[in-house]
């Protein structure tokens, strides 16, 4: 399976989220779209493991673990990374080499 990336503010974007049930808290956070349905947060990440090759699987047994505590678990992680990770100077999308993983 191959994922793609697109604003949440394109119409691109747009368009895939009107697609999506209503009720998701869709603002700064990961939303993965597929035929299935819509995730976002924890279980967006959770999906998009599961759907990778190899050992990444595995983190289907991160399922048990109750939504309200993983989403606890992602928000702390999504509002570190920049500190964790760094910070890159340009946008991904204009690195060449990467243009095929975004949806413009």
């Amino acid at each position: 399976m191959v994922f793609q990336f697109v604003s949440q503010g394109s119409m691109v974007g747009q368009n895939l989220l009107d697609s999506c049930e209503g009720g998701l808290d869709l603002t700064e956070s990961i939303v993965l779209v597929m035929d299935e349905g819509c995730w976002v947060k924890s279980d967006a990440v959770l999906n998009i493991l599961i759907s990778l090759p190899g050992p990444w699987a595995l983190g289907r047994v991160f399922r048990l673990v109750p939504r309200s505590i993983r989403d606890w678990i992602y928000d702390g992680i999504a509002h570190n990374r920049y500190r964790w990770f760094g910070r890159r100077d340009v946008c991904m999308v204009s690195i060449t080499g990467h243009e095929d993983r975004f949806i413009t």
